[in-house]
């Protein structure tokens, strides 16, 4: 596998999980110029320099700029073997990524976390198959502690401190399961009910 182009956003586990799968030689990262996604970009490549051997890039564009997404996105030279993940970005990068590539003729993919499927995009054809996408907060948080020693003991130092708080102000809402997925799970709609069972909302009104 030749290159990987992604999509950068808060969540990194996508990107991460495509790159194992497929073991590209280079990684493209799309970003928007501020510090976070600079800093999310560094850590996925420690963590996956432990495990493969790739070069990267970035570029930098306007991540709700359709135009510039997409001009850019078409200037990357790119082979036969490339592919491109759109599971991260905004949905205007997502977009123009998808626009990008189809003209190119090159596949995108994206991680659909809640079937456990792996979807591709190949022109005139989708394709789905199964995928494996448990990567964990607590496993990624282990592997990322072992194999990034410059930010270890601040890690521990970190939690260490977390903990002596919550023993005086327990905070639940910012504590992390062990076995909680990095994606954001899919919220369920809300159905407004009357507020009186049996009378709707609008009794009474004109």
């Amino acid at each position: 596998m030749a290159a990987i182009i992604n999509l950068v956003s808060d969540q990194i586990a996508p990107i991460i999980l495509g790159a194992l799968h497929y073991r590209p030689s280079h990684l493209v990262f799309i970003r928007s110029g501020l510090e976070k996604y600079a800093n999310n970009v560094a850590r996925i490549c420690r963590y996956l320099n432990q495990r493969l051997s790739v070069t990267h890039e970035e570029h930098i564009v306007d991540p709700y700029h359709f135009e510039d997404v997409l001009s850019k996105l078409r200037a990357l030279p790119l082979d036969s073997e490339s592919l491109c993940n759109i599971t991260g970005g905004t949905k205007v990068m997502a977009l123009a990524a998808f626009q990008a590539m189809n003209e190119r003729g090159v596949p995108s993919f994206y991680i659909d976390t809640d079937n456990g499927r792996l979807i591709t995009f190949r022109q005139s054809r989708v394709e789905a198959e199964p995928f494996d996408s448990r990567l964990t907060s607590e496993r990624f948080r282990l592997d990322h502690r072992c194999h990034d020693r410059e930010g270890t003991d601040a890690v521990v130092s970190k939690r260490s401190a977390s903990r002596r708080i919550d023993q005086r102000h327990p905070q639940p809402s910012e504590r992390v399961a062990a076995d909680q997925p990095l994606f954001p799970c899919r919220p369920e709609p809300i159905h407004p009910r009357p507020i009186f069972p049996g009378i709707p909302r609008s009794f009474g009104t004109s």
